[in-house]
């Protein structure tokens, strides 16, 4: 845990895992790679920091720091917050993936490698975080986690002599583009002093919580993964908001089938990632919820799990940041229509500052697919143009 005395953001320990030149990152995209020739070399570094918890507790967490430098690369970097999917291994570490990719890796080739410095947090209570849970899609830990990783990021970018512009930028995909919308409404609201924020790039992301459950919640859907794969989300989400809200169930048996229900809150998050959860360690859906439980909450407005949801909603606010959102239409997973209707719902309220693009993924699983040529789209139409 946090001292007393440690302040948010506050960096408690970092290091710099290894290096890649932009010659060994063309090198691991090769020929066959959309991603835009690397102009920068990339450090990757990780960090553990100081934050807060669901009741404002202080506690810790940790993230990826993507360092560019280079003769090639620009002269000072914006920094870009990066939010990363859901990710269901207590022990994940985003530093870990980015230096296993060898520098092939998404947010390395549109981002770092283009003279971004990122900071990507692995959220509370994933990797080297002490947090006992992880509170996924939770709008108000999801941003004080992102907030606190961008104070950090430039104390130990400072260290490192990194030239950073003052420009502070937002993007993330899935889960992770709720939480940047969560940290972007909260820089806007409380800390526009504090951060220059000046572009903000969600990606495929459940911005109206309560309507993306409600729409993948039973009926027709596609078979296989799709199907494993929302499960999985939407019991992630469910268990994280047990454990901050204590509104859904004295004892799991109260939501969960047996024998599920004597497991499911050491799943979540565990050892597996999603797709060997639900493919290996759920049941079929109609096994995994008590079935009143599963009525109710399609049928009944009060449900405490709609409740919670709609609580952590980001469509009641009005954006001043110019901000992109970019989904697939065909998405199987988050509706495109969610995405759609913020932004509509975003106009209502006054926000003239988004826009939303749709890429095409030509993908099985368009979901997963969009996040690459989303990435590259919000980088041309929003990012390079506000640096």
């Amino acid at each position: 845990m946090a001292t007393a005395a440690t302040q948010r953001g506050d960096v408690i320990s970092s290091r710099v895992l290894t290096t890649f030149t932009s010659t060994q990152i063309a090198k691991q995209l090769g020929t066959q790679s959309d991603a835009p020739p690397p102009r920068c070399n990339v450090s990757v570094a990780e960090i553990v920091y100081a934050t807060v918890g669901v009741h404002n507790e202080p506690t810790t967490a940790s993230a990826a720091v993507l360092i560019p430098s280079g003769i090639n690369c620009t002269t000072s970097y914006p920094l870009l917050g990066w939010g990363q999917g859901a990710q269901l291994q207590r022990a994940s570490s985003q530093a870990q993936g980015f230096r296993a990719s060898r520098g092939n890796h998404e947010v390395i080739s549109q981002f770092a490698a283009q003279g971004y410095a990122v900071v990507a947090t692995d959220y509370l209570g994933i990797g080297k975080s002490t947090y006992p849970f992880a509170p996924h899609l939770q709008a108000a830990p999801e941003a004080s986690a992102i907030v606190d990783a961008l104070r950090a990021a430039r104390v130990m970018l400072a260290q490192q002599n990194a030239p950073l512009s003052g420009k502070v930028m937002l993007s993330g995909f899935s889960s992770g583009a709720h939480a940047v919308m969560a940290a972007q409404r909260e820089i806007e609201t409380h800390l526009s002093k504090e951060f220059n924020l000046v572009a903000s790039a969600p990606i495929s992301g459940p911005y109206s919580l309560s309507k993306t459950v409600l729409k993948n919640w039973g009926g027709a859907k596609a078979e296989g993964l799709n199907d494993a794969l929302t499960l999985v989300l939407n019991t992630f989400t469910l268990i994280g908001m047990q454990h901050t809200y204590s509104n859904l169930y004295t004892a799991p048996i109260q939501v969960f089938q047996l024998p599920l229900a004597n497991k499911i809150e050491s799943l979540f998050p565990g050892k597996f990632d999603a797709i060997t959860l639900g493919v290996e360690q759920l049941p079929e859906a109609k096994e995994v919820f008590q079935p009143e439980f599963a009525r109710d909450f399609a049928s009944n407005p009060q449900n405490a799990f709609r409740k919670d949801l709609s609580y952590n909603d980001l469509v009641n606010w009005t954006p001043r940041t110019p901000t992109l959102l970019c989904g697939v239409q065909d998405d199987n997973v988050v509706p495109f229509s969610v995405a759609q209707e913020a932004l509509a719902d975003f106009k209502r309220n006054g926000s003239h500052q988004v826009k939303l693009v749709a890429v095409t993924s030509g993908a099985f699983f368009p979901h997963a697919a969009s996040k690459a040529p989303c990435m590259a789209a919000v980088r041309t139409q929003l990012l390079d143009k506000q640096r």
